[in-house]
């Protein structure tokens, strides 16, 4: 409130709400629900969307910022089953987390990461979560549209993912960190004995699929060779790679023996010289003590000797 010249009250325009931020990348699991609730809010409230973290940030002010993460295993596993090499898909996954790492960390204070997958079911905890960073309320689902997060069921491209991120110091690193940031709810992708069943099942129709015109037969034989081909050159290039860096680390561990060896020779040295410092030391010591008593003795001799000397100078 604030009064004006003839001492009336009047009310001024309460200021605009910051404006919230949503990233939705392509194929994101959490675009549903995250559209309806930003159709849901009050006009006053905004929640805009955006397909990248840096235009979110750019545009929303000091507002948060909302980015649902999808799962690790499963980003990957998407990615390979668009017939990816595990090592091009590992690769673009991890440049893709280093980059969104480092978008979040000069902005951390506003930007909200999120499991995708949780978002997408309506998860109370996530909701929950959205609702004390925004500080709004947010309409929970109904239960007939709580259907899952949309995405495939646990195959074997999951399983590959997950061997592949494992195998990876690197990868599992960055999967440390980027667990580490999420809010809410963050369960990992697990392949119970009913995944592994689906999987089996999967397998057991290719192997009873009928097989298909000689023509389709040979090109499925060519496709499959390319395949492998290209898979042996892939294992060929790895090989090499582990080659050179057993050779390098056999290298290093050469030069570290050379080094503790010298310094082992070193102190050897060094305890020696001590020694003979020391044996200096004590001759020293002794052949002081030898001079100092034979200095004493001289001067006790010369005043004994002094009385008689006197009586037998001239004159006396």
């Amino acid at each position: 409130m604030a009064r004006n010249r003839i001492g009336e009250t009047r009310r001024l325009p309460a200021a605009p709400a910051p404006m919230m931020a949503a990233v939705l990348t392509a194929g994101c699991p959490a675009r549903k629900r995250l559209e309806a609730i930003a159709a849901s809010l009050h006009p006053a409230h905004e929640l805009a969307l955006f397909p990248d973290l840096p235009a979110a940030l750019a545009a929303a002010g000091e507002g948060p910022v909302i980015v649902p993460v999808t799962a690790p295993a499963r980003a990957l596993a998407a990615a390979l089953a668009t017939g990816q090499p595990p090592r091009q898909a590992l690769e673009a996954w991890k440049g893709q987390a280093e980059a969104l790492l480092a978008a979040w960390r000069p902005a951390r204070r506003r930007v909200v990461l999120m499991d995708a997958a949780e978002l997408a079911r309506g998860n109370a905890a996530s909701l929950a979560v959205l609702e004390a960073r925004l500080g709004l309320q947010i309409p929970r689902p109904e239960p007939a549209e709580d259907a899952g997060d949309g995405q495939p069921r646990p195959g074997l491209m999951l399983l590959l993912a997950m061997a592949v991120l494992r195998s990876d110091p690197a990868a599992e690193a960055l999967l440390g960190r980027l667990e580490a940031v999420l809010h809410g709810p963050r369960p990992d992708p697990v392949l119970d004995l009913p995944a592994f069943e689906a999987i089996w099942a999967d397998l057991a129709a290719a192997a009873r699929a009928p097989a298909g015109s000689p023509a389709d037969s040979a090109a499925a034989l060519r496709r499959e060779c390319g395949l492998l081909r290209e898979s042996l050159a892939q294992t060929l290039a790895e090989a090499e790679e582990l080659d050179a860096a057993r050779t390098d680390a056999e290298r290093q561990v050469a030069l570290l023996r050379e080094a503790v060896a010298q310094k082992h020779l070193l102190e050897t040295l060094n305890d020696a010289l001590e020694q003979r410092l020391a044996a200096s030391e004590r001759q020293r010591q002794r052949r002081e003590s030898v001079l100092g008593a034979m200095l004493l003795r001289d001067a006790r001799r010369g005043e004994a000797g002094a009385p008689g000397d006197a009586g037998n100078e001239p004159g006396a």
